[in-house]
């Protein structure tokens, strides 16, 4: 009996202990799942962060791109305020963007085969903004940039008579004096506004002055070199020229004559305003560059970054020296003088895009003084393009061997005056002598004065003064101070451009 009884305690003593052990398994069950329900949660809510996240920058890109799109738009009116300004905008109480308008494209480095187009690309740069309601101080941005291109629909009005100008390969703007003295030659038509001179300084009688221009033209027609001082047709007022000097040109060079009004048609623009430019409105305000008195052994040129019409000053007489090179447009200021006393000098225009739909290139005026342009001995030049002066154009006395002048395009001053060189310049009673001599060879000789002038006085009679017109199709435009040079077209809300470039995250 005892040995049951003991038997029977130690099996209750083991019954005892399991329900702690079932409290135990069901703790950890507990933990278990409070774990995994814990790590559900926290998943789920950093899947609902990475949604909002995404949803927010997904609202960024929108509002970047809505500030490109608003940016674009704003362009193409006159409300555009320019260069150097941000637009910004909201498109929601969370959502807004702002877009900065810069000068020029950052793809473009000097060198470049497209370098020349930087100032007239605009970079748009645009940042989207996106705030959580919740908490306002988490916000998600975009980035998107946009490059843009001016496309030229119009110029700005050039000044009144200028047409008239480039309808000339010489003219005088304004009524003064004209006086042309022989060797020279002018190819095209020509306008002049006062009594033309046309070899009358040289001191010979009117049969030497007469046979020599007719020589010329009688050379011309038998094979030789056109030399003949003009060549039409010529655009003068009747009643205010000599008759001799109508009948000269009518039979002795061939040329034609038109009786036009001597009033002056060309308004004048002062140049003493000239510091500043502009391409176009609302575009980057550049400098025009201020150059020294003397020039010599230098060539300016444009720059696309500063000085992309290639504008230069001079507050004061200019002297162009040996070696003195421009691609672009100089200007006098204040009456001052240009002063041709060098060889090798060549100016030329810079060459701006033509207009929408056209291929002539835009052409600024390649030389124009507020006072005189003067050519001196020793000088040798080459200029093209549109060259202007307010009050002479002068070709100073000199040998005929030591200045030559070519100018390619057209050119138009107040006074012109191309006087006797060296050593054309004679007295009466030489040329009386000479006209006898060739007389008495004429049956027999040589038929024509200019030829036997040149073989037997060493006089040339080749032309180292020439005034030709432009040989390529360009268009020109007189700059205005206070205007920039391409403007909106009359059919247009504000400028036009085209779209180089989109980027998102630049």
């Amino acid at each position: 009996m005892k040995t049951r009884q003991g038997a029977t305690r130690k099996a209750g003593t083991r019954r005892g202990r399991r329900p702690g052990f079932s409290v135990l398994v069901v703790l950890l069950l507990i933990a278990v799942t409070l774990g995994l329900s814990y790590a559900s949660i926290r998943t789920q809510s950093v899947n609902v962060r990475i949604q909002r996240n995404a949803s927010f920058r997904a609202s960024a890109r929108s509002g970047a791109l809505s500030g490109l799109a608003m940016a674009l738009r704003v362009m193409h009116t006159d409300d555009w305020e320019g260069v150097g300004t941000t637009l910004t905008g909201r498109l929601s109480p969370y959502e807004s963007f702002e877009v900065r308008f810069t000068t020029g494209d950052p793809a473009l480095l000097p060198g470049d085969a497209e370098f020349d187009r930087y100032p007239y690309r605009v970079t748009l740069e645009a940042v989207g903004y996106a705030a959580d309601p919740v908490h306002s101080a988490a916000i998600a941005t975009h980035q998107a940039q946009a490059v843009v291109e001016l496309i030229p629909r119009a110029l700005s009005e050039g000044p009144a008579g200028l047409d008239d100008i480039l309808a000339h390969t010489l003219s005088q703007w304004d009524s003064g004096t004209c006086s042309l003295c022989v060797p020279f030659r002018v190819e095209g038509p020509v306008r002049f506004r006062g009594r033309l001179n046309l070899s009358r300084e040289l001191q010979w009688e009117i049969d030497p002055w007469w046979w020599y221009h007719a020589g010329l033209d009688e050379m011309r027609l038998a094979g030789r070199p056109d030399w003949r001082p003009l060549t039409g047709p010529v655009h003068f007022r009747y009643e205010e020229q000599d008759s001799r000097v109508r009948d000269l040109l009518n039979e002795a060079l061939a040329v034609s004559t038109v009786d036009t009004s001597s009033k002056a048609e060309f308004r004048w623009q002062s140049t003493d305003s000239l510091f500043h430019y502009r391409l176009y409105p609302g575009g980057k305000v550049y400098d025009a560059v201020e150059v020294p008195a003397n020039l010599e052994n230098v060539r300016l040129e444009p720059d696309p970054k500063t000085n992309p019409a290639g504008l230069f000053a001079r507050s004061g007489t200019l002297h162009l020296r040996d070696g003195a090179a421009l691609r672009g447009s100089l200007f006098t200021r204040g009456s001052s003088h240009v002063e041709l006393r060098g060889a090798g000098v060549r100016l030329e225009p810079a060459e701006l895009p033509a207009l929408d739909g056209t291929d002539e290139p835009i052409r600024l005026p390649t030389l124009v003084s507020s006072g005189n342009i003067r050519f001196h001995s020793g000088s040798a030049a080459e200029l093209k393009g549109l060259v202007l002066a307010h009050d002479e154009f002068e070709v100073r006395v000199a040998h005929q061997s030591d200045l030559t002048l070519r100018i390619e395009g057209n050119t138009s001053a107040r006074r012109l005056l191309i006087p006797p060189r060296d050593p054309w310049d004679r007295s009466s009673d030489w040329w009386d002598a000479v006209w006898l001599l060739f007389q008495l060879q004429r049956a027999t000789g040589i038929p024509w004065f200019p030829e036997w002038l040149e073989k037997t006085t060493s006089l040339s009679i080749q032309p180292r003064i020439v005034f030709e017109p432009n040989p390529q199709p360009s268009r020109y435009h007189y700059y205005h101070p206070d205007e920039p040079i391409y403007v909106p077209h009359p059919d247009d809300e504000g400028l036009r451009w085209n779209v180089v470039r989109w980027t998102m995250n630049p």
